[in-house]
């Protein structure tokens, strides 16, 4: 029987055919690991028509065989990879081959075109990051399992805030529950941001002491057999005023919103208008100034782009992100965000945090 990442080379294979490519050199990790299961931090890989080659040294050579042992293992002897990198080429006697160029460095480039000059380099970018944006059922199911660890971590860190904690209190406490909870690597660096630095969209936690009334926005991702989670909330401290329920209440409108304009054959242009349009309505337009959302997988920021540039069609099978924002300098900021599986039916939400302007105790199974 086929492995799941035999078949994604075979689906990759059909991709090269109708591109007129003979092969692909892979230098984007990720991309590595979603067609040979390979997940260590140094290899390339050179797939052509016939031949599925791993380009590898001496410290990766067992861990290959167990992750992927459908992929022949190119040796880098005495450390000299570009002379590896082109053997495999070499090797693989093709006449057009395809390249990652926004991850291959120009410097690479050129000494690897120069080591094979008859070659015919062309420029494939996006190639398997293509594949990548449909998710098969295992896939969702190991992102779900990353939402759920992320989402009972999150959960029990909002139950905890208090005025007197710092940003970094709060950043240790759900980082220890995230790795307690079964977590593997973070998705991303972890934000947390409160009072008017909660206007800061990707503000790092700091030393700045949480007090009474404070927004208090937390951003994170756990990852769970190297695929991401991501999901974001923002809470007050204490009673909420009436301009922070304003704002709150109209970017959880919003969300609730996208979420539901979720469905395959709509564009991601439509699904960042409907929010982006309702808080324009209520005058917060000028204030939502990121896309309404992106894909997750085993990166935290995948294809496909909800925004406004991007006419990309939902399809079953992709993960999203829905996230609206309203920030408002030197005054504040609100954010929330929840992972979403596009189905035949609609979206079904991954993140099953307490969603609510203040922190709840609603434990997460």
């Amino acid at each position: 029987m086929k492995s799941v990442f035999q078949g994604r080379i075979e689906k990759l294979r059909k991709v090269l055919s109708e591109k007129k490519l003979d092969g692909i050199f892979l230098s984007n990790l990720k991309n590595i690991r979603y067609l040979t299961g390979f997940s260590g931090s140094t290899a390339k890989a050179v797939i052509t028509a016939d031949q599925a080659l791993l380009i590898l040294d001496f410290r990766y050579f067992t861990q290959a065989s167990e992750q992927a042992p459908h992929m022949e293992v190119f040796k880098v002897e005495a450390s000299d990879y570009l002379k590896a990198y082109q053997g495999a080429i070499a090797k693989s006697k093709v006449n057009v081959l395809g390249f990652e160029g926004d991850n291959l460095t120009f410097d690479d480039f050129e000494k690897l075109r120069s080591g094979s000059p008859d070659l015919n380099w062309t420029d494939a970018p996006g190639l398997i990051e293509s594949l990548r944006m449909i998710k098969d059922p295992d896939e969702a199911a190991t992102i779900k399992k990353a939402c759920r660890i992320t989402s009972k971590a999150l959960a029990e860190t909002l139950d905890i805030i208090k005025p007197g904690m710092t940003e970094l209190d709060v950043l240790a406490e759900l980082e220890y529950r995230m790795r307690k909870g079964g977590g593997g690597n973070l998705a991303f660096d972890t934000i947390v941001a409160s009072g008017v630095r909660s206007s800061m969209p990707h503000a790092s936690a700091s030393e700045k002491v949480i007090e009474e009334g404070d927004f208090v926005t937390i951003d994170c991702g756990s990852s769970f057999g190297d695929y991401c989670a991501d999901t974001t909330r923002t809470v007050v401290i204490g009673e909420p005023d009436k301009k922070q329920s304003e704002v709150w209440n109209a970017v959880r409108e919003a969300m609730e919103m996208g979420i539901k304009a979720v469905k395959p054959g709509i564009s991601c242009r439509e699904v960042d208008g409907i929010a982006r349009d309702y808080l324009a309505s209520l005058g917060f337009g000028e204030y939502f100034g990121h896309g309404l959302g992106h894909g997750v997988g085993l990166e935290v920021h995948e294809e496909p782009r909800l925004n406004g540039r991007s006419d990309e069609i939902l399809q079953a099978g992709m993960i999203v992100t829905v996230e609206p924002g309203v920030y408002i300098p030197d005054w504040g900021g609100v954010r929330l965000e929840q992972l979403v599986w596009v189905t035949e039916q609609g979206a079904e939400v991954f993140t099953d945090a307490p969603i609510s302007i203040r922190p709840l105790s609603a434990p997460v199974k």
